[in-house]
């Protein structure tokens, strides 16, 4: 969910229509040249095309409007309506990825490194490929980093790969082979920050952990009507607030998954 994730595979709009991005009707031109609505005024005029439905933006979120801070107090009205809807647009719209067949900490880590700033149909067969070679943390720490490198080449950004290594080695070294669950644990890690660590430990441990990235940025921004910079640090601060709040009890996972 990093913002350069999956971004080009769907960047045409033919594309954009299937898999349900929202677009401007009419001849005016998609703001930013993304097919996306940035600012909460525009929510009347977009579009999203789900299959062959069309769905207004407006109409999906005219019942959440709130603004700056007061997006706190309509998050905790719509918390259980927000997860139910995004439940069951997951249920019927999600991706099959190898990733998300398994609750293997070791392998949700590697997904989530892989997927730093690479499209998922690029690193749908690199993952296959690392699983298929280092199946464990262990045999992952126990290769050279020369072999890491070269089994890497051609996903680019090769720090995660060096990081990859270093951290599979603390692992097997501190804390014995076995992930830690936590994240100020995993955060330790080599690579690892703050939405890494918060997608392994809630995936994996089905801890309460948040997760906000570019893209989760953008859509809490325009569903609640936050007309601040994502940028800036107070947007930054009421974003990861409003995540936490939208987190359930139980099954933290289900959500970050989405």
């Amino acid at each position: 969910m990093d913002p350069a994730r999956d971004t080009g595979s769907e960047a045409a709009s033919a594309a954009d229509r299937r898999v349900g991005s929202w677009q401007r009707p009419g001849p005016e031109p998609d703001v930013g040249g993304s097919g996306a609505c940035p600012r909460s005024t525009a929510a009347r005029g977009c579009v999203r095309y789900i299959g062959r439905r069309r769905v207004t933006l407006h109409t999906m979120t005219r019942s959440l409007k709130p603004s700056k801070p007061d997006a706190l107090d309509t998050v905790a009205r719509q918390a259980v309506v927000i997860r139910r809807r995004l439940g069951s647009w997951f249920a019927r719209e999600r991706r099959d990825l190898p990733w998300r067949r398994t609750r293997d900490p070791y392998a949700i880590w590697l997904s989530e490194m892989m997927l730093q700033q690479t499209q998922v149909v690029t690193v749908i067969p690199f993952y296959q490929r690392f699983m298929a070679r280092f199946p464990r943390v262990d045999d992952l720490a126990a290769a050279g980093v020369d072999e890491v490198l070269r089994r890497w080449s051609g996903m680019g950004y090769y720090a995660r790969a060096r990081h990859l290594h270093r951290a599979a080695r603390m692992v097997v070294d501190a804390y014995g082979g076995r992930f830690p669950s936590s994240v100020e644990s995993l955060r330790s890690l080599p690579g690892v920050g703050a939405y890494t660590a918060g997608a392994v430990a809630s995936i994996a441990f089905d801890k309460r952990a948040v997760v906000v990235d570019g893209n989760v940025a953008r859509v809490l921004t325009r569903v609640f009507e936050v007309d601040l910079d994502i940028r800036d640090g107070r947007c930054k601060a009421l974003l990861w607030e409003i995540a936490e709040r939208l987190l359930p009890r139980k099954r933290c996972g289900d959500l970050t998954r989405h």
